[in-house]
């Protein structure tokens, strides 16, 4: 067992159920790849818990939906999003992973989110989101995500 297998399950049929959200997948294209390799990244190197982790959530956009790739809460009941990423199969162009990074920033800001991170296997750009009192997000970049935080429960500190 690697220390990934813990987190999803991969069945005789080649459908995955992860943890996250128990949702499952046949396959893995390129895109899922990135997305998984993340989503362990998140809980391994960050220590996020796979509770706070949601995959492929629904963003309503100025009467549109579409589906954010990854979204850490800041909240075991999935409340309160804190990073929203957008993950690009490898060989985009520059055009391309901006554009990518404008998705991950207006999803971002419509979930109210703090970071925004947009991803290829080679490449990953994170922006933390300011949001204004005329509800327009600006943003700036920043180094990368913050490690998991220990959240404040009844005077006490517990761990995520």
């Amino acid at each position: 067992m690697t220390k990934y297998q813990r987190y999803f399950l991969l069945r005789e049929d080649a459908t995955q159920s992860y943890q996250a959200n128990g949702r499952s997948r046949k396959g893995v294209d390129p895109k899922e790849k990135i997305r998984l390799k993340y989503y362990f990244d998140l809980l391994e190197t960050y220590t996020y818990s796979f509770k706070r982790v949601e995959f492929d959530r629904e963003v309503r956009i100025e009467g549109m939906t579409g589906l954010a790739d990854i979204v850490v809460f800041a909240d075991d009941k999935k409340t309160k999003p804190f990073i929203v990423v957008e993950c690009s199969p490898k060989g985009f162009s520059t055009t391309i992973f901006n554009n990518a990074l404008r998705q991950a920033i207006l999803k971002a800001r419509f979930l109210k989110a703090t970071y925004a991170v947009c991803l290829t296997e080679t490449k990953k750009r994170t922006v933390m989101m300011r949001l204004g009192e005329d509800k327009d997000a600006v943003y700036v970049p920043v180094q990368d995500i913050p490690m998991a935080f220990a959240e404040r429960s009844e005077g006490a500190i517990t761990n995520s």
